[in-house]
C-alpha cells in the first residue's frame, strides 16, 4: 500500500508540486523542456523510492514515474478522465482512473482544486485497491 506520495511535474511552461495534504504551485517557475516530465517520491511498506519519467502528456508522465517507482512494468493505466467542476463556488479538478495488473482492474477517483493532485490521489487509491 502506498502510504505517501509527493510529485513534481514540469509541463514545459509551468511546474506543479503537491504534497499529500497541501498544494504548492509556482507559476513563475519556467522549464526549458517541451516534454512533460514528472518526478515522484513515494513510500510503500516503509520503503521510500524516487523516480523521474516523461510522457506524451502530464498525466502520462505522472503515471510512468509511479510505475517506475513501484518497479511494475505490468501496471497499466487502462483509462482515465479528468475535468473541472464547480462545487460551492469553487472550481475543482476531478479525476477517475482505471488501473490494471494481471487481468485485475480497479477504479480510483478524487476531487481537488489542483487537477494533477486529483489524478495522483485517484491513481494511488486505485493502485492501493489492487494490493500490489
Amino acid at each position: 500500500m502506498i502510504q505517501y506520495i509527493f510529485y513534481q511535474l514540469s509541463t514545459g511552461d509551468t511546474r506543479h508540486q503537491a504534497v499529500e495534504t497541501q498544494r504548492e504551485d509556482n507559476p513563475q517557475a519556467k522549464s526549458h523542456s517541451a516534454v512533460p516530465t514528472a518526478s515522484v517520491f513515494l513510500k510503500m511498506n516503509n520503503l521510500a523510492c524516487v523516480e523521474t519519467s516523461y510522457g506524451d502528456n502530464a498525466y502520462d508522465a505522472l503515471f510512468n514515474a509511479v510505475r517506475r517507482a513501484l518497479g511494475r512494468n505490468d501496471l497499466e493505466l487502462r483509462w482515465f478522465q479528468t475535468g473541472l467542476t464547480f462545487r460551492k463556488g469553487i472550481c475543482m479538478g476531478k479525476s477517475r482512473v482505471v488501473v490494471g495488473i494481471n487481468g485485475s482492474s480497479r477504479i480510483g477517483s478524487y476531487m481537488d482544486p489542483d487537477p494533477y493532485r486529483a489524478f495522483m490521489i485517484a491513481l494511488v487509491d486505485a493502485i492501493n485497491a489492487i494490493s500490489i
